[in-house]
């Protein structure tokens, strides 16, 4: 999440990170910080984080109910067809996520939703509903799914700084250990069938410039003093 709400900060947008696991009344902030959200994104895993994400989902309906929704991350990236056609949300974002996050603020900007599927078709990285029906081989009718051109992370050099600013990185932290994560690379190499990383990353592996890693580290330890 902060690389998305990195890349957001830097084209000029104020995002916001709400995370249930160490906000305890997030429901609330969630409620009140949509009214005024260009869209909502929403991003877990699959297990029972998805329980959280439904719930989420549910109080932005319920409180915003016209603000576009959007779900992103590991477990969407793979599940986007059945959470598309139970209409969760309006647009899944596939793989990485930064360059359609910008994207699609700016298009709700300029058109005021996501409904124009003209639009969506031009920003990579996305599925969505075209508002057409299709039938299956077996007769099942469903909502028909389109898929925008995958990309990749082309550059790590590209790839701007998380900014920790976004998220109360002690609020991690506990009495049994002072713990902050920091990411050195992206994607995998390897094939394993348990995993998403074949289809998010398509079997690419890049790591940021040593150099960089050295310096960030270092400033994240005299601004943070992880363990």
């Amino acid at each position: 999440m902060l690389t998305v709400g990195t890349a957001l900060r830097a084209a000029g947008h104020e995002p916001v990170i709400i995370d249930c696991q160490i906000e305890p009344d997030w429901r609330r902030k969630l409620a009140g910080e949509a009214k005024d959200a260009l869209y909502v994104g929403v991003s877990c895993m699959t297990g029972p984080s998805i329980g959280n994400v439904l719930d989420a989902i549910g109080t932005v309906r319920e409180h915003a109910p016209g603000v576009p929704l959007v779900w992103g991350g590991y477990h969407a990236s793979l599940a986007y067809r059945g959470i598309l056609r139970e209409r969760w949300v309006d647009v899944v974002v596939l793989g990485p996520g930064e360059a359609a996050a910008v994207a699609l603020a700016e298009l709700v900007e300029r058109e005021g939703g996501l409904d124009n599927t003209a639009s969506l078709a031009a920003i990579p990285n996305l599925a969505y509903r075209d508002g057409r029906r299709e039938i299956s081989l077996r007769g099942a009718v469903a909502d028909r799914i389109l898929e925008t051109p995958y990309g990749a992370v082309a550059d790590m050099n590209n790839v701007l700084p998380l900014d920790y600013t976004l998220i109360p990185v002690t609020a991690y932290y506990t009495d049994r250990v002072r713990d902050l994560s920091y990411l050195t690379s992206w994607g995998c190499p390897h094939p394993c069938g348990f995993c998403s990383e074949p289809k998010t990353s398509l079997r690419r592996w890049k790591g940021l410039p040593p150099k960089r890693v050295v310096d960030e580290v270092e400033a994240l330890w005299k601004t943070y003093a992880p363990d």
